[in-house]
């Protein structure tokens, strides 16, 4: 079955929250992010991130390299985006293996640890960042908690204004699916980063999108706006705060719950 087809079948299966299933071994699916985290974030020496078009793709080259403590367009703590998942590979990375019985094998949560640091009770099982795995790929890097910085500088509990100042107006808005009120919502946008070729040492285009999802928003009348439709009013009406940041595929980052 093709990655296609996969993310076409979990649109439509209601998954448990993987609060549930840390202790699995399988970190499987994804859970709607907690309504009641505002935590405020810690100051971290970020790279600039570099300017994106109104398209949604990236104008300059970014760095060849970014620190493997930062979350970015190449991975995070040496899990490189597209690295083939192995047991040997699991292993090496200290990642938590999944449960091969469960019927979602090919498309699971991993994670370094099983626990975030107590910043929000409600995220106490959670673990700070997650790997999204589907046909033994890394496909998705997850944020849950303040500590784990992210290249744009943007960070879990920073306002809609921190995130409207490291991208402007090429972000697209979302209404959460379950919550219609504005309450929740995400704000999405593409990056185009260079990736070495490990066969030639030259760089090529690995297609990316961010993910933030946010609490604390309005109504604004509309359930989707594109990067070209912002007006002045509608981005002065945008509030909350980053509840989590997803960067990844675009197929993987327009899930709504995760895999099954």
């Amino acid at each position: 079955m093709t990655l296609q087809n996969k993310i076409t079948v979990m649109r439509g299966i209601h998954i448990l929250p993987i609060i549930l299933l840390v202790g699995s071994g399988a970190l499987s699916g994804c859970e709607r992010p907690s309504t009641d985290t505002t935590v405020a974030p810690s100051p971290t020496t970020i790279p600039p991130v570099p300017q994106i078009s109104v398209s949604g793709q990236a104008t300059e080259t970014q760095p060849s390299s970014y620190p493997k403590e930062l979350v970015s367009p190449q991975g995070y703590q040496g899990v490189r985006f597209g690295d083939t998942i192995t047991p040997e590979y699991l292993t090496a990375q200290k990642l938590i293996p999944p449960n091969l019985a469960l019927e979602n094998a090919s498309c699971y949560f991993t994670s370094h640890s099983v626990k975030t640091a107590p910043s929000d009770a409600l995220l106490a099982d959670v673990p700070a960042s997650l790997y999204q795995i589907i046909d033994n790929k890394v496909a998705l890097i997850r944020i849950n908690d303040t500590k784990v910085p992210f290249y744009t500088g943007v960070k879990i509990g920073d306002s809609a204004a921190k995130v409207w100042d490291a991208h402007q107006n090429n972000l697209s808005y979302e209404l959460d699916k379950y919550d219609g009120t504005g309450n929740h919502y995400e704000l999405i946008t593409a990056v185009n980063p260079q990736r070495p070729n490990s066969n030639t040492g030259q760089a090529k285009p690995l297609n990316l999108q961010i993910k933030y999802k946010m609490q604390g928003g309005q109504k604004l009348n509309q359930n989707s706006i594109m990067p070209q439709a912002w007006s002045p009013e509608l981005q002065g009406r945008l509030k909350g705060q980053v509840i989590s940041i997803e960067i990844g595929e675009p197929e993987v980052i327009s899930l709504v719950e995760g895999c099954s």
